[in-house]
């Protein structure tokens, strides 16, 4: 829905958006389409967003943890908290993040996956405190390589060019050398 149309003017519009997106969590990686109130890069460390809503999507949940496979679903409800990875496959989500002008490596460790990827360095951080500058719960990461403890019903992505990580999912990191 729009915007009152006072006076002739156009109608702005909605700051609604639909994005595809993927997430991980301990027991399922989902795939689907969800909405966000402007610029989803903000939107997904919104506070007192405690739940993701996910429409049109597909449930595959790991193997181990004894769920029936894939089963499609209008609307999935998916726990911030729980949520571990998550990933705009579609540059169109992408394009609205502005890259932190300084950089560094680190191979991060999650239940999941084993992640090499490049760090945001807000101010004056460095790798092994770049969490103690970043405010959001989902931190992204950047030219990431992704080797997955788990295997998967589907393909899982193994390079992505952006992502996030729940950074209380984090169970060590390290910078390479």
């Amino acid at each position: 829905m729009g915007m009152l149309n006072l006076g002739g003017k156009p109608d702005i519009g909605s700051p609604e958006q639909l994005h595809d997106i993927q997430v991980a969590t301990e027991t399922f990686w989902a795939e689907g389409i969800m909405k966000s109130q402007g610029d989803p890069n903000l939107y997904i460390n919104q506070k007192g967003l405690d739940y993701y809503r996910i429409s049109n999507c597909h449930v595959y949940p790991w193997p181990f943890s004894g769920i029936p496979p894939s089963s499609p679903s209008d609307m999935l409800m998916v726990s911030r908290a729980k949520l571990q990875l998550l990933i705009f496959p579609k540059p169109e989500a992408r394009e609205t993040y502005r890259v932190p002008p300084r950089m560094g490596k680190a191979v991060l460790y999650t239940s999941l996956a084993i992640i090499h990827a490049d760090i945001p360095l807000l101010s004056e951080a460095k790798v092994f405190n770049f969490l103690g500058f970043w405010g959001g719960e989902l931190v992204p990461l950047f030219n990431a390589s992704l080797y997955f403890t788990v295997e998967g019903v589907v393909k899982l992505p193994a390079q992505v060019e952006m992502m996030y990580i729940n950074r209380h999912h984090i169970q060590g990191y390290f910078e390479p050398q």
